[in-house]
């Protein structure tokens, strides 16, 4: 979708052509939002992190009715349940995952997990399998939905955000958000991202 956008996986970095693009996560972090993980064992991030991806990618495959069953580690078993047992109680229905979006006006960008159909209104929701559902998760989702928006303005717009958190015992509970009032939120972090960028310069 987001014509010309790469991403390198290996330092995180957008580029829209030749030009990087700063992503959701970086702005927010600059501004001080979302987690901050300073006093935790790098050991234990990371194990966190490889968990995140591992989830994201079983429930990718669920998306696309490819997931091999005898593939999924008994580690992540129980997020990959509390997955489908949010499909089967929703009746969510995906569009797309891993959805790269530009905002080129505003000069962000980043990747939303999911796209779909939820209560009749077009959906984008981000999973988390953490252990509680940070906050800030309102101003990311936020932030890719008016990116999205903006992209592809002949289709309806996404008018529902939300955080998926899903369990380790297979539960999960669906955060929904104020899409204009988290969007203000992330309008505010990337002037003080852009303000910084610039030098401090009044």
């Amino acid at each position: 979708m987001a014509d010309q956008l790469t991403f390198d996986a290996g330092t995180h970095t957008y580029r829209h052509g030749s030009v990087r693009v700063p992503s959701v996560t970086a702005i927010l972090r600059a501004a001080g939002l979302g987690p901050q993980y300073g006093d935790i064992d790098p050991a234990v991030l990371e194990r966190a992190r490889q968990r995140g991806v591992a989830v994201d990618a079983a429930c990718d495959l669920i998306d696309a009715d490819d997931l091999d069953e005898a593939s999924v580690d008994p580690a992540i078993a129980g997020y990959v349940e509390a997955y489908r047992r949010f499909i089967a109680d929703t009746g969510y229905t995906v569009r797309a995952s891993q959805v790269q979006v530009h905002h080129a006006p505003l000069g962000y960008c980043g990747t939303a997990d999911m796209v779909g159909r939820m209560q009749g209104r077009v959906a984008l929701l981000d999973r988390k399998c953490t252990a509680s559902m940070h906050p800030d998760v309102a101003i990311q989702v936020a932030a890719y939905a008016e990116a999205l928006n903006h992209m592809i303005t002949e289709s309806p717009p996404v008018t529902l955000i939300a955080g998926l958190h899903l369990r380790r015992d297979g539960s999960y509970k669906v955060h929904t958000y104020d899409l204009a009032a988290a969007f203000n939120v992330f309008r505010a972090a990337l002037v003080f991202y852009q303000w910084r960028q610039d030098g401090g310069k009044l």
